[in-house]
This record gives C-alpha cells, structure tokens and sequence, in this order.
C-alpha cells in the first residue's frame, strides 16, 4: 500500500483526473455527433475539437493505475504498469533495481551508472544480463 499523499499532490491528481475525464467525454460527443450526422459533406473542426481527437489515440495512465518502485535512497523511481515485471523487479537486489531505473526510465549511461554507483562498467553490463535472465525467468512462470 502507497503512503498516503499530501494534500496538494492528492488536489492537484484530482484535477488531473477530472480535466482527463472531460477532454475524453468531449471527444466522445464529437466522435458520436460526426457518425450520426446523416450529412455527407466535410464538417470542419476547430483547434480544440481537432487536439481532442488526436488525444483519443493516447491511453491515459494514472499514478493508481501502476505501481511506483524505489531505487537507492529514493533517488531513483519509477511508475511500472505492468504488475508482473513490478514484483519481478522488486525481488531484485537495491543496487540492481536501482540500474535498471537509471537506465531504463532515466536515459542514463552505462558510465554515468557505474560512477554513480561506485562499481565498473563491466559490473553494470553483467548485473543487467542477470537482472533480466531473473525477469525473464518471473514472466515465463507467470505468477506475480
């Protein structure tokens, strides 16, 4: 269980959630008013309606939807939609754990990892292939 929020961050994913909730129903009523008008001619869309439809090709992800992991210190977190690969990486050693969320959800690089962990380069490349043949094995048993 997360820890609960504070009162800023707990208004403002509120907010959030209610502004996504109003951009997606609008985009529905467009879509919905567009198929049943029986016209066939080429109605035109403003700005607003335009960067509505677009927006239905994206899939909204909320801060509850996913699991958030820890790296080192807290320094290092990242959101993880998938329950599977979470408990996988969460059975992962710190240091470990703490690379793949360097690397993967930061951009960092092999050698701004090693400096900042204190080990070689090498050592980053092997704890990674470890790192995912253990992943790998958690997905191939399919049990969380």
């Amino acid at each position: 269980m997360s820890a609960p929020l504070e009162k800023n961050a707990y208004i403002i994913e509120m907010f959030d959630s209610y502004s996504k909730a109003i951009q997606r129903n609008e985009c529905r009523n467009l879509i919905k008013k567009k198929k049943t008008k029986k016209n066939t001619r080429e109605t035109v869309v403003s700005k607003k309606g335009q960067y509505l439809f677009e927006q239905q090709e994206y899939q909204d992800t909320y801060p509850s939807d996913g699991f958030f992991l820890k790296g080192i210190n807290d320094t290092y977190c990242c959101h993880i939609l998938d329950e599977r690969l979470f408990y996988a990486m969460e059975k992962l050693p710190l240091k470990v754990r703490t690379m793949l969320i360097m690397s993967f959800w930061h951009g960092m690089s092999d050698v701004e990892i090693a400096r900042c962990l204190g080990v070689t380069t090498r050592t980053i490349f092997n704890w990674r292939k470890d790192a995912f043949k253990k992943i790998r094995h958690d997905y191939e048993r399919g049990s969380p």
